[in-house]
């Protein structure tokens, strides 16, 4: 590095001269390191995606399971990754939408998330991940698993797969329920399950490729995210993006 750079009062002469990045108290700094690590996982998506483009069949196609701003659930805007410039190496989007179930249940997470994937490429998504039995919490009250699942695909989803299967064995995900329990019996949430499945298979054709008409939208970008995540509110709490655009997607629904 030549010369100098003034920059919200750090005077930088040399490499060496420049603060570290790790909980940095410059919001513009902190920020711009930010969307430098947006940028170093487009470009790897990107080169993932270009080695399987080399050996994929004419049939087959790119996705990517985007997950969103964690919280309680995955929904919201996701503040490490730009998923309107990941998405342009995808022939699909995929996401994963967990959100507050039970007495908890909106609807809006669901909605949010998919108003998200629809507009990446603007067009219809694939949910590669959402809740089956998950945790005590989560687990859906009768009636529920269907009514999450309709929704989704009233939301633009061409598809809907559950995480997962049946409940792993061991590592840190042992008790996050999958369809089956350990037992690997029927239960409640898997028999819901199958009515959905047969419903999907005979109603197809009617779903696939659902098409919303909005009569608003709501701006979004990781950069005011990452500006807002920087500030706090008068309580002294981070401000959050998420909170936000939830609020306000709970009054147009």
């Amino acid at each position: 590095m030549s010369g100098h750079v003034l920059r919200q009062s750090l005077r930088i002469n040399s490499w060496e001269d420049f603060p570290s990045v790790v909980g940095a108290i410059n919001g513009s700094l902190g920020a711009e390191f930010a969307r430098f690590q947006r940028r170093l996982f487009t470009e790897f998506l990107a080169l993932q995606a270009s080695i399987v483009n080399e050996y994929k069949r004419p049939d087959q196609f790119v996705t990517h399971n985007f997950d969103f701003g964690w919280r309680d659930g995955s929904y919201g805007v996701q503040p490490d990754v730009d998923h309107f410039s990941a998405a342009e190496t995808l022939d699909i989007v995929g996401v994963d939408i967990y959100h507050p179930s039970q007495d908890n249940l909106t609807g809006k997470e669901i909605s949010f998330c998919g108003d998200t994937a629809r507009s990446l490429k603007q067009a219809n998504y694939f949910v590669l991940e959402t809740q089956a039995q998950a945790f005590p919490n989560w687990t859906p009250y009768p009636g529920q698993l269907r009514l999450q699942a309709f929704s989704l695909l009233a939301s633009g989803a061409n598809m809907v797969e559950y995480w997962h299967w049946h409940s792993i064995h061991n590592a840190i995900e042992t008790y996050w329920k999958g369809l089956l329990s350990h037992d690997m019996g029927p239960n409640p949430t898997y028999e819901e399950a199958m009515t959905i499945g047969r419903d999907f298979a005979r109603l197809s054709p009617k779903l696939i490729n659902l098409k919303k008409k909005n009569r608003a939208a709501l701006l979004v970008s990781n950069e005011a995210l990452t500006a807002l995540q920087c500030s706090l509110c008068p309580e002294g709490k981070p401000i959050t993006m998420t909170s936000s655009a939830s609020c306000m997607t709970g009054c147009m629904k």
